[in-house]
Order: C-alpha cells, then sequence, then structure tokens
C-alpha cells in the first residue's frame, strides 16, 4: 500500500516502504507512552528497514526499532 492509501496495521507494511502513523492502540498505558517516546505518534514517518514474520526493524525519528508483531498491530498506519 502507498502513502495516502487506506490504513492499515503496521504489521501488513511491506520492507523498504515508508509510512505515517494514524493511530496507535497499544493497551496498557505505560507501552502506550514508551511507543510515544520512541517516536510513534500521529503523523510521524516510518521507513520499515526489514520484516520477518510479521516482526520489524523500523527507523522512526533517525532511530532504529525493533517491534514483534503483535506491537506492530496495534500501531494503524496509511
Amino acid at each position: 500500500m502507498s502513502e495516502g492509501s487506506r490504513e492499515h496495521p503496521l504489521a501488513f507494511a511491506n520492507q523498504g516502504q515508508t509510512v505515517s502513523v494514524a493511530s496507535v492502540r497499544a493497551g496498557k498505558a505505560d507501552v502506550q507512552h514508551h511507543l510515544e517516546n520512541l517516536g510513534f505518534v500521529e503523523g510521524s514517518r516510518i521507513r520499515i528497514i526489514s520484516e520477518q514474520q510479521g516482526n520489524l526493524i523500523v527507523e522512526v525519528k533517525g532511530a532504529r526499532v525493533a517491534l514483534n508483531r503483535a506491537t506492530a498491530s496495534r500501531i494503524t498506519v496509511r
């Protein structure tokens, strides 16, 4: 999916793709706050560095972050 298309979970993004965060639904407040501190906030741009079985390494705010499939599924992107 390209920039500007429908929203979908970050877990479904493809390697090399750049997306924008639409929303984060982490469930627990401390996890939500941690993701926000890492840069996963509405409008931030994320580049998918690698994907393996739904687990991702992404670049956000110039830093590389590893996310498991469950966490990546709670971040909605467009």
